[in-house]
């Protein structure tokens, strides 16, 4: 089980497709299945929190008119501090997800992950090449 804020769910995102697509010697169809099972689980989240962020969004939206007689959405200037501030505290979050992490060994000679992805995927990945 793995604990991880939203924040860094969704900064993530990129790089688990990266990873989803990773090639290379001793990437076995073990490695894959784990790696697939993994992001799997962790996009959910991801799409949780879209679904979410869109609902909290749409539900302080109102319908305003423009000078052209256009119908906008917008949110009331007094909302947006709140909103804003629900929207952080939701990524600052922490969410545990049911997936062991990724040992190092098993994707360290995949071709397709840079030096940024793996920072990415630090709560992912687990070192055990030491």
């Amino acid at each position: 089980m793995i604990e991880v804020t939203i924040a860094d769910l969704v900064n993530s995102n990129e790089s688990l497709t990266k990873l989803s697509q990773i090639k290379g010697p001793g990437i076995n169809a073990r490695v894959s299945y784990k790696i697939s099972r993994t992001v799997k689980a962790i996009a959910k989240e991801i799409d949780e929190f879209f679904t979410f962020r869109k609902d909290l969004i749409t539900e302080n939206q109102v319908e305003t008119l423009t000078e052209s007689g256009e119908k906008v959405l917008t949110i009331p200037e007094e909302k947006v501090t709140e909103l804003d501030q629900q929207l952080k505290d939701l990524l600052e979050a922490d969410v545990k997800i049911q997936v062991d992490k990724i040992k190092l060994s098993f994707i360290e000679n995949g071709i397709g992950l840079d030096p940024l992805d793996f920072l990415k995927l630090d709560y992912l990945i687990e070192d055990d090449t030491a």
